[in-house]
């Protein structure tokens, strides 16, 4: 994942009423230089249509921050259970960072992430030598998901909503559409590109394939997802707090899990 634009309209305050502005602002989740290929296109969609546009970046928090700190809020218990394996068991550290941090320090083996990650690795650990894969079958073979980065919006609400559609229609092509994710370092969202040689020079093109030939899998956003993580976490807080047998935990994550899965939303 990259990062994600919204596209907006205004009219600056005490601005000439022929001037014309439409504001792209990218919720900033990992690094390359989108931001400067939107300006450009920009200029030339300006051309066109007598259109600014103005590019905002704003720093990307998180919706898992958000869930967490209303969840810590409740219960010391995972804030405790961090603490004492850093300070009190002494079997994490600090210093390794998030698990990209971990990984592009060559601290840690292997690391599940969606697509963007090469383009991370490629950027901030190029020394790093790794292989992709696509996740194995088990009784079932999951699908690809998370794989594209994430969807351009137009805010509902701003004046001029119909034009900020039109600067997305100027881009939707497939010669932007490669442009703009290889700079991310991701892959391209129109199947005209999945063929190209940025995207078959990819280390995770024989995965990437792999997983698409599978069903499409649940998204982590559909509503039964937080029942079923919980669920799963649940039996996993169990086994590490000693409450009980890892399998017999599990089993039991697993009937409610089945049971989350088969009741009508």
């Amino acid at each position: 994942m990259g990062s994600a634009p919204v596209v907006t309209s205004v009219l600056p305050k005490g601005s000439p009423a022929s001037r014309r502005r439409l504001d792209c602002a990218f919720l900033k989740r990992c690094s390359g230089c989108e931001e400067e290929w939107y300006e450009t296109r920009g200029k030339d969609f300006a051309k066109k249509t007598g259109y600014e546009v103005e590019v905002v970046t704003i720093p990307y928090q998180g919706y898992e921050a958000k869930y967490l700190a209303a969840f810590m809020g409740k219960s010391g218990a995972p804030d405790m259970f961090i603490g004492n394996l850093v300070l009190k068991d002494k079997v994490a550290s600090l210093a390794l960072g998030n698990p990209e941090d971990a990984f592009g320090q060559k601290r840690a083996a292997v690391i599940f992430r969606e697509s963007w990650f090469f383009g991370w690795v490629k950027k901030n650990a190029p020394d790093v030598n790794f292989k992709v894969y696509a996740l194995p079958c088990g009784k079932a073979c999951p699908g690809a998901g998370q794989l594209f980065p994430w969807t351009n919006l137009v805010y509902k609400n701003g004046p001029n909503k119909q034009m900020a559609w039109e600067f997305y229609r100027f881009i939707s092509n497939a010669k932007d559409d490669l442009e703009q994710h290889q700079i991310q370092g991701i892959l391209p969202v129109l199947t005209a590109n999945h063929e190209t040689p940025y995207v078959k020079a990819r280390p995770d093109y024989q995965a990437v394939k792999d997983m698409l030939a599978q069903p499409v899998p649940p998204n982590y956003f559909h509503p039964k997802s937080n029942e079923l993580a919980t669920a799963f976490g649940e039996a996993v807080v169990g086994v590490l707090y000693g409450k009980g047998q890892p399998k017999a935990l599990l089993d039991e994550a697993a009937a409610k899990s089945a049971c989350v899965c088969t009741k009508r939303s």
